[in-house]
């Protein structure tokens, strides 16, 4: 066993002396525990973030550091002052040594050249040589550092394979990885080199430090790595949902287009029925027949009603849906509404109560056509969900007024007043959990209860 440091003095003198001896090792060892410390984080965060597959070869790396930092303590001669088993030492030494290819062989499979054997003929070859090396010491006392010139060949071989392979593949490789293997090679190459010449000293502390180097470029490496192949993914997300997004918007105007076609191709002929059934009506003197084509105008005006509900669906889908505004006499509106619901509310013997206020101007600015849909849409749901009792109609206004008047004299006109409509029934209600789906698309409430009641769910969407 070779003796590190020749020194005279108390004990104290001599751990201060070797360890300022050992200085730069020592800081060597601390970086790199640091160093194991970050990858063991980078691995559990890849754990957390459920990449664990492509993360398991950092744990050969970590295995790779601690051998080599075992190596360099062993070494340096500062576990001599605590350690009086020179024998272990020896023993400790010489071990992680010839160990250390096997984690670093693994770790360069693993991440860069999965489907490649060649590493595990170099990983095979050193484990042949390890169980040799030991059959000779238990047998013969062999000196194991005898086969260092073995271990550092194989390292080396490794690392100019792996070199090799990436500036020989497609993909440019990465800065890091080459600095990585350029560095543990070139520490490999001048070991080997002074060992061969016999001179040996000073080698472990420049291993120590591309040790440290090594794992400190595949840290960012892996880093950088992990980084990219997320931004890729997200990339190619973005891509499909834009794909995505662009079919769906094909197919909703191929819908739409569908629709509005077929609602006025329906609509012609329908028109044609109900203008054929008027002149029937008027013209026919049998009353049988007339109360037939009163059921059939009927029909065919809630039929073209709901074939304008589709036609308008389809304008709103493409955006077309445009208010036109015009003047409009309010009563002549409201007669038309009350006399195309009257029958309807009384023959379900249902009152029909209308509360208007009379402070309200006859003549408006709106779309008349819009407000007499919407009024219509809640009369024919209050009176649907009513079976005894009234359907109510109140309409009232609001005005902003420079006094607090809410009269509408001469000096008013032209302002702008909200008209608002209310109808109000004595029906079955809406139960408070319900509310929210009314203004859902194909939304029943209380569908139990309500499943003799005609209806698509679409009355107030």
């Amino acid at each position: 066993y070779a003796v590190q440091y020749l020194s005279l003095g108390n004990r104290y003198s001599i751990e201060s002396y070797v360890i300022s001896k050992c200085g730069i090792v020592v800081a060597i060892v601390i970086f790199t525990l640091l160093l194991v410390l970050m990858t063991i984080l980078v691995y559990y965060s890849a754990v957390m973030l459920g990449k664990i597959e492509g993360y398991k070869s950092l744990w050969w790396l970590i295995g790779f550091l601690l051998i080599g930092l075992i190596y360099l303590i062993t070494d340096c001669g500062i576990l001599d002052l605590w350690v009086h088993e020179s024998m272990l030492i020896y023993w400790m030494n010489t071990m992680s040594f010839m160990l250390m290819p096997i984690p670093l062989l693994i770790y360069i499979k693993r991440t860069f050249f999965l489907n490649t054997k060649r590493y595990d003929v170099l990983i095979a070859l050193n484990h042949i040589l390890l169980i040799g090396c030991i059959i000779e010491y238990v047998f013969h006392a062999f000196d194991l550092m005898k086969s260092s010139a073995f271990v550092y060949v194989i390292i080396l071989v490794g690392v100019i394979m792996g070199l090799v392979g990436l500036l020989a593949g497609k993909k440019r490789p990465d800065k890091e990885v080459l600095a990585g293997s350029l560095v543990i090679g070139i520490a490999t190459l001048i070991g080997l080199v002074a060992y061969l010449r016999g001179d040996s000293a000073g080698i472990a502390k420049l291993f120590g430090s591309a040790l440290f180097l090594f794992g400190f470029c595949m840290l960012v490496f892996t880093v950088r790595s992990r980084a990219k192949i997320s931004k890729e993914k997200n990339e190619a997300m973005m891509r499909i949902l834009a794909r995505e997004k662009e079919a769906a918007e094909m197919a909703n105007a191929q819908k739409t287009r569908f629709l509005s076609h077929m609602s006025h191709e329906i609509r012609t002929p329908l028109n044609a029925v109900l203008g054929m059934n008027e002149l029937i009506m008027r013209e026919t003197k049998d009353e049988n027949v007339r109360k037939y084509s009163h059921n059939i105008q009927n029909a065919g005006k809630t039929l073209l009603g709901l074939i304008n509900d589709v036609l308008d669906f389809s304008k709103i889908d493409t955006g077309k849906m445009e208010i036109v505004e015009m003047e409009y006499s309010l009563s002549s509106m409201i007669h038309d509404v009350v006399s195309m619901m009257r029958d309807r509310i009384q023959n379900k013997g249902l009152e029909l109560r209308l509360d208007i206020n009379s402070e309200l101007p006859d003549w408006l600015f709106g779309d008349e056509i819009r407000i007499k849909q919407i009024l219509i849409n809640l009369l024919t749901n209050a009176t649907k969900y009513t079976e005894n009792g009234w359907v109510q109609i109140k309409i009232w206004h609001e005005i902003e007024m420079d006094s607090e008047t809410s009269d509408l004299n001469e000096e008013n006109a032209g302002k702008e007043i909200r008209l608002i409509m209310q109808v109000a029934d004595s029906g079955i209600g809406i139960k408070e959990e319900e509310l929210p789906k009314l203004f859902r698309d194909f939304e029943r409430l209380d569908q139990l209860k309500n499943r003799s009641i005609e209806g698509s769910g679409l009355g107030l969407n």
